[in-house]
């Protein structure tokens, strides 16, 4: 950021002359608890996010690779902001300046599970081995685009082996000493957070060009779904009109004596008494009020 670069995803090596141009303010580092984060939603409303480490610490941003799957995921260890006074001469300014940035630690995307809309299964990501180059970085706080609920793989349990020793700042307060092998993208916390993986919000508009293929995959599954229900929809009308058909007499699988029944149904209506409250014929007046003897 100092030296006016774009965020690429990649991590830069600097040498220690470069070092020796960034002089920190007051020899500090401050840190900070919370992070809040404004992005505008899908119908065009302001939004804030609250990026907290030790109870909501994980966070999405674009991807910077060349892959389907537009963004990355990871889960911030500290917040800070740092005064600096940046020297040489590739300085941009000789005045103090505000530095904010994020301690994180990298998510992994498992490439060899199917997940999508297509696929119908939320898309799974795990930590990055604590000794592999990149397993953590740091994160201008520009570029993080909301806050990500990842759900824990409860079926593959916890382990030990990604992050070594068990008791690490790495970790939060509530998981000392193990982390979950996987997670799942929770892709349906909101309507908002849907549309992150559909592609297509109006207020997306940072991101939109970076989820055509979500916004692909969302349009193929709506098309089957619906062909599905069609096809479903006209199995359930003709079992519905067949049954129509057998109740209505359409079709009738009546036998004769069956029919001589209701035949005789019809003649044991003629000998039902009186209706609406009227007097049966044969009856005088006692018999008729109830009083007639036993």
């Amino acid at each position: 950021r100092l030296l006016g670069r774009l965020y690429d995803g990649n991590e830069v090596e600097y040498t220690n002359d470069d070092r020796d141009t960034v002089l920190i303010c007051n020899n500090s580092i401050y840190r900070h608890k919370v992070l809040r984060v404004n992005y505008t939603t899908y119908d065009l409303r302001q939004s804030q996010d609250s990026i907290n480490p030790r109870t909501h610490p994980d966070i999405m941003l674009l991807s910077h690779d060349n892959e389907p799957h537009p963004y990355w995921y990871a889960r911030v260890i500290g917040i800070f902001h740092v005064d600096i006074i940046h020297t040489g001469s590739l300085s941009k300014s000789p005045h103090k300046q505000h530095v904010d940035f994020l301690w994180v630690r990298w998510f992994g995307r498992d490439l060899d599970y199917r997940a999508g809309w297509l696929a119908q299964r939320l898309h799974c990501v795990g930590f990055l081995d604590a000794e592999q180059p990149g397993a953590f970085g740091f994160l201008d706080p520009a570029v993080v685009i909301q806050g990500i609920h990842m759900i824990p793989g409860f079926a593959y349990d916890t382990t030990t082996e990604l992050l070594r020793p068990p008791q690490s700042v790495a970790r939060l307060p509530l998981n000392e000493v193990n982390n979950w092998r996987c997670y799942y993208v929770g892709m349906f916390v909101d309507r908002d957070m849907v549309m992150r993986f559909m592609g297509g919000g109006i207020g997306h508009k940072a991101t939109n060009a970076y989820t055509q293929g979500f916004a692909r995959e969302a349009r193929n599954f709506s098309t089957t779904n619906a062909e599905a229900a069609d096809n479903n929809t006209l199995d359930d009308e003709e079992d519905v009109g067949s049954a129509k058909e057998e109740d209505y007499g359409y079709v009738s699988g009546l036998g004769s004596a069956d029919e001589e029944d209701i035949e005789g149904d019809e003649d044991d209506d003629e000998d039902l008494g009186g209706e609406d409250g009227k007097e049966p014929w044969e009856m005088d007046d006692v018999q008729a009020e109830g009083f007639d003897d036993l």
